[in-house]
């Protein structure tokens, strides 16, 4: 995947190319917080970071692997690029575990919208 114009990248952009390296190593975070929002909202609400749940918690040397392999690195608890100033990304709840069988139900219940939006995001790990 082609490397996002740093300077301009929003919150979706950035989840899709950092979601697109992990997910090529088998790490397959879920996107909560206020990108969602961003996203949602086609731009409308802006985040200002990136908040990712890993539901294997033992996968942080490889998380950290992949992100310094794209050119972020780790300050405090956020990873953070040169060349993108205005985002970061934050790797959430730790020690939360999460099944994505039940935010598939969710979504599922959501209607279309939801079901769709699920699908778009499967598709993507």
């Amino acid at each position: 995947m082609d490397e996002p114009e740093w300077e301009t990248v929003n919150e979706e952009e950035l989840w899709k190319y950092v979601g697109w390296h992990l997910a090529d190593k088998g790490i397959q975070p879920v996107l909560v917080g206020g990108a969602v929002v961003s996203i949602y909202s086609k731009g409308a609400y802006r985040s200002g970071d990136i908040d990712l749940v890993e539901p294997i918690v033992s996968k942080a040397k490889e998380i950290k692997s992949v992100m310094e392999s794209i050119g972020f690195r780790k300050v405090s608890r956020h990873y953070v690029h040169l060349k993108c100033k205005h985002l970061f990304i934050e790797f959430v709840a730790k020690n939360q575990r999460f099944d994505m069988r039940q935010i598939k139900e969710w979504c599922i219940r959501e209607g279309e919208p939801g079901r769709s939006a699920f699908e778009e995001f499967q598709a993507l790990l």
